[in-house]
């Protein structure tokens, strides 16, 4: 991606951002999303690969659990998509030295 498209789209999801402030602050609205849709874009906007070896595994858990042929297996998936999700969750809380209090904000608690 080039500079000035780069600063394009990060000029657009602060933008965004700005515009749904009140709804993406509420309690449970997941830090998961807010992630994918501005943090890995900013990252992205600035020359950084976000396909990290846990997205491929979530992905893979995800086909795994529409193709789940029983209700216990569709639950193992979705536990192993939510824990993939925790990893991932923690990764970016550490790469950004959020302290307790601020991780609490980021998932709405």
């Amino acid at each position: 991606m080039k500079r000035e498209e780069g600063k394009k789209l990060i000029e657009q999801r602060v933008e965004d951002f700005e515009k749904n402030a009140a709804v993406l602050k509420k309690k449970g609205h997941g830090e998961t999303n807010i992630r994918s849709n501005y943090i890995d874009i900013f990252f992205e906007a600035l020359g950084w690969n976000m396909k990290s070896h846990y997205d491929v595994h979530r992905e893979y858990a995800q086909k795994e659990c529409r193709s789940a042929k029983s209700d216990s297996d569709k639950k193992l998936y979705e536990q192993k998509i939510s824990m993939l999700d925790k990893k991932i969750d923690d990764l970016v809380y550490k790469l950004y030295g959020l302290t307790e209090d601020e991780i609490m904000i980021v998932e709405g608690v």
